[in-house]
């Protein structure tokens, strides 16, 4: 099956299970894990609908097997602790949820048993494996005995002291003597029986798997107060948008630039200035300011009605913009002191949200390319002006952020129903959800602290108002910064 398939009975699936629809999730889940047994996103997702403390075991620790970096399947993990009676009683289901079986998971190629866990020793966990019905599993232990019978009564019948005569005139004549075993003429093909007595040998793990390359430990992390951000704030007394900067924890807000006209759009340059959108003439503009607002200077002079999304060239001499000047949204460059405009882009559709690479080799952006109506992520070399397609979600995927190391990407997408935050590896292979558990919350504008600890970002998970939050990118350690009552978003770290 295509993978734009599998995405969206992915999708589909945990729409399902978010709405609380565990028989539709599960059927969909099913065949997702039955076209790809290592999809992360769908192991987890199947823990959570599962029905026994056992079934949610097996799923977790598939999740592991395959990123023995994911700290939430970890966490969940360890807090399932055996219980021999209740592991196997499954929870009762609400009346419109039929009780079911929980779908074992299948054999992969190159799915290894994870290592017995502390305090288990001697027992195996639960290895991925096909669905085994409960009729088809009592058949098979029926045929299991009859085969061990057949095979006792094969031994017994061939025993030295009883020799069966030989009475079809085909066979081949035995010579006789006391230690000669008649020969057997089968019309089948022979089953090995193991005796009863025999123990199964000890099952050996395989060498250790090298995981994938940690992105960001948790184990000491640093205070958040040590951080400086810049963000746009609505409300506070005032009609427009205006930019403010505050510690890392939300804390010590100060207003930098007074909204008259409205300021938005903000990013800080490694250089110490500021970027940010306002308005002149009735258009929008690009400015630049010193960090406290002081000396700011319009650098654009565009006729057309907007240009937003600034973003700083690692390197601090550069910012990439959107712009609809020639009718339609494109990506352009230009140097910091207005000079060298430079229209990146050219199509009939719409490009926005440029990111730069730390190197500040590849630009990644969102876009509606494929004429789909819907937006994905594309990486442009800046040098070959290659375009390398990284998303191919259903819905929208767009607001990409670049890891300082520059493995990872963060993102928004909507390829679930609702705008979420993602982080992929540069390539667009391995996407990972962060954001699981509100179904109703919206989330934007992620940004990478600059020792990539942290991911910053807004929303209004906390009800109409949209805040700031930070993570660390395995998608724990969840603070809220600003509880204000008025819109607070595009915040972004200081830079190094």
């Amino acid at each position: 099956m295509a993978t734009d398939d599998i995405e969206k009975l992915l999708n589909a699936g945990i729409q399902a299970a978010k709405a609380g629809n565990k028989a539709e999730a599960r059927r969909l889940l099913e065949q997702v894990l039955e076209r790809d047994d290592n999809n992360e996103n769908a192991w987890m997702w199947f823990a959570s609908i599962v029905d026994t403390p056992r079934e949610r075991r097996i799923c977790l620790e598939n999740v592991l097997e395959i990123n023995p970096n994911n700290e939430r399947a970890r966490q969940a993990l360890e807090k399932l602790k055996p219980n021999a009676i209740t592991d196997n009683v499954p929870r009762t289901p609400p009346p419109s949820e039929p009780v079911r079986s929980a779908p074992p998971p299948r054999p992969s190629a190159t799915a290894r048993p994870l290592p017995p866990r502390p305090g288990m020793s001697g027992l195996r966990p639960p290895r991925r494996r096909r669905r085994i019905t409960s009729p088809l599993f009592l058949i098979g232990i029926a045929g299991a005995v009859a085969l061990i019978v057949l095979g006792l009564l094969l031994l017994a019948g061939t025993a030295p002291s009883a020799p069966a005569p030989i009475t079809d005139t085909a066979a081949t004549q035995v010579a006789q003597g006391p230690t000669v075993r008649p020969t057997l003429t089968p019309n089948a093909v022979f089953v090995t029986v193991a005796p009863p007595e025999t123990v199964l040998p000890t099952w050996t793990p395989p060498p250790t798997v090298t995981p994938r390359p940690t992105m960001t430990p948790t184990a000491t992390l640093p205070p958040l107060n040590s951080y400086s951000l810049i963000f746009v704030g609505e409300g506070r007394g005032r009609r427009d948008p205006t930019i403010y900067t505050s510690d890392g924890t939300g804390g010590n807000e100060k207003l930098i630039v007074t909204g008259d006209p409205p300021a938005f759009d903000v990013a800080w340059s490694s250089k110490g200035k500021i970027a940010y959108t306002t308005i002149e003439n009735s258009k929008e503009q690009i400015a630049v300011a010193n960090e406290d607002g002081s000396a700011a200077t319009i650098i654009t002079k565009l006729q057309g009605e907007h240009a937003r999304m600034a973003a700083w060239s690692p390197d601090g001499s550069r910012l990439a913009f959107v712009s609809n000047e020639p009718g339609n949204d494109e990506i352009y460059i230009v140097n910091a002191d207005g000079s060298g405009l430079t229209r990146i882009t050219e199509n009939k559709v719409p490009d926005r949200d440029p990111a730069w690479s730390p190197d500040g080799n590849t630009l990644v952006y969102a876009s509606d390319y494929t004429g789909k109506k819907s937006f994905q992520l594309f990486a442009l070399d800046l040098r070959t002006k290659k375009t390398t397609q990284l998303t191919s979600a259903q819905n929208d995927s767009y607001s990409p952020a670049w890891s300082p190391d520059g493995k990872y990407i963060a993102f928004i997408s909507t390829r679930d129903g609702l705008p979420n935050l993602y982080v992929m590896d540069a390539d667009g292979q391995h996407v990972r959800l962060l954001t699981v558990g509100n179904t109703k919350a919206t989330y934007r504008d992620p940004a990478w602290s600059p020792d990539g600890k942290y991911i910053l970002y807004a929303s209004n998970k906390g009800g109409d108002i949209f805040n700031l939050f930070v993570m660390t990118p395995d998608g724990m350690n969840v603070q809220q910064l600003s509880d204000q009552r008025s819109n607070t978003y595009g915040a972004r770290f200081r830079p190094k």
